[in-house]
């Protein structure tokens, strides 16, 4: 039997998540640094990113600055 894990994290500022920092310009690419480091904090080698609007365009970043990421759009 297959064993997966789903891990939602969201977007900051966005339904349990605080407000991204204010004293710098917090980008899509930032997002997408702390998403793949959340996932190399829990161990994935390897993992599948999906998103749509906003999260679309994080997991191209994701997958184009963290190459265990397959993003929807890399797949």
């Amino acid at each position: 039997m297959p064993r997966y894990h789903l891990i939602i994290p969201s977007l900051p500022g966005y339904a349990f998540s605080s407000k991204p920092p204010i004293d710098k310009e917090f980008q899509m690419a930032d997002i997408a640094k702390c998403y793949g480091e959340l996932m190399k904090g829990l161990g994935f080698d390897s993992y599948i990113g999906q998103g749509s609007d906003i999260g679309g365009s994080v997991m191209d970043y994701l997958s184009d600055g963290f190459p265990e990421c397959k993003s929807k759009s890399k797949l």
